[in-house]
């Protein structure tokens, strides 16, 4: 069985990468090693034999290209979504062959792992249904059951199973008070244009981020969001030097 790093420079050339740079990527990688200190002692050399120099340039890279292969593994009818470590797979059906599919593909994947070297984070995995007619079957990693969520957060985003901003609008007005709690505890000022830059800074990206996935659809919705800013409007003319 191959180690990580002898996979990952073979799946180096399966890119294409060969000469001198696939030379210089190998010396990167191979031949290290590490000692563990304890006080004024060192332990003996361990040649390192799997992963990447943590803070490299090159990590993020190499690890996108060793896991790179993953979506051949899975059958066609299921989609995937990778970002860096982060795997989603899901498939739309009205049928229980969709199902199965599912199924099999996290048997495929805990295979995958397994070949690669590479362990499933199973307390940080679950399932969420979408739609009203799904019938919630269970589905399992290595034989452990996947616990069934109402609400995921996927990069900083929470969606719920009706596909409803509401819980993540609830969690950024939330943050966005606090930090205007704490801002106006801290900062004294007059001017109107440092308020602008303070909410520019502090407040907006809280509002804004990945606002084009989970952009409002209820009007309920946006009126808190408006709601927020005029609060926000009269905190800052209150303390305004008119």
């Amino acid at each position: 069985m191959f180690f990580p790093i002898e996979l990952l420079l073979l799946k180096i050339k399966a890119c294409g990468i060969n000469g001198k740079l696939y030379d210089f990527i190998e010396n990167f990688l191979t031949k290290r090693s590490f000692k563990v200190k304890i006080e004024k002692e060192f332990s003996e050399s361990i040649q390192t034999k799997s992963g990447v120099p943590q803070g490299s340039v090159l990590g993020p890279l190499l690890f996108l290209i060793f896991i790179n292969d993953l979506p051949n593994y899975l059958p066609s009818d299921v989609k995937i979504k990778i970002y860096a470590d982060d795997v989603k797979l899901y498939t739309y059906h009205q049928n229980d062959n969709k199902r199965d599919i599912l199924k099999e593909s996290l048997i495929l994947l805990s295979k995958w792992a397994k070949i690669n070297g590479l362990e499933i984070a199973e307390n940080k995995c679950s399932v969420l249904y979408v739609g009203k007619n799904n019938s919630q079957e269970g589905y399992h990693i290595s034989e452990n059951l996947i616990p069934k969520l109402q609400t995921v957060r996927d990069l900083g985003i929470l969606i719920d199973s009706k596909l409803s901003s509401s819980d993540h609008i609830n969690i950024i007005i939330k943050r966005a008070y606090l930090s205007i709690y704490r801002l106006f505890k801290v900062i004294r000022t007059r001017k109107l244009e440092q308020y602008i830059n303070i909410y520019k800074t502090y407040i907006r990206p809280q509002l804004e981020y990945a606002s084009e996935v989970w952009n409002p659809m209820k009007k309920a919705n946006c009126e808190r969001l408006e709601k927020f800013k005029n609060i926000l409007k009269k905190l800052h003319l209150k303390n305004l030097d008119l």
